[in-house]
């Protein structure tokens, strides 16, 4: 899936970049948002691995991180690596990652650039 349809959203009175969207702005409680596209890549700012899988995944790992778009913006997903340090930059995508209870479950999936 086209993360150009993904939007993040600025608080109009303070200028914080929030992801998901929130009903009031956590730095100064402002109801006022404007949407703002993710840009395609960022950087790893922290990560952590999975080697005991939760059911109905079948990957060999499973690496999560939370990622800084170029343009501030925070996410956290899926890693498709292991081999991964805090700071590699990384591609994103918006993709089923898993079936659950027969639904598919979506979120960020990032790659690293090479």
């Amino acid at each position: 899936m086209n993360i150009k349809n993904k939007k993040a959203f600025k608080c109009k009175e303070c200028g914080r970049l929030t992801y998901p969207r929130r009903v009031r702005c956590l730095q100064c409680k402002s109801t006022e948002f404007e949407e703002v596209p993710f840009t395609d890549e960022g950087e790893i700012l922290t990560f952590s691995q999975l080697l005991q899988l939760p059911w109905g995944i079948d990957d060999r790992f499973l690496t999560f991180g939370i990622i800084r778009f170029d343009n501030g913006i925070k996410a956290m997903g899926r890693i498709t690596t292991p081999d991964v340090s805090v700071g590699d930059r990384v591609k994103a995508s918006w993709e089923n990652f898993r079936v659950m209870a027969g639904e598919d479950i979506f979120g960020w999936v990032f790659s690293p650039v090479k």
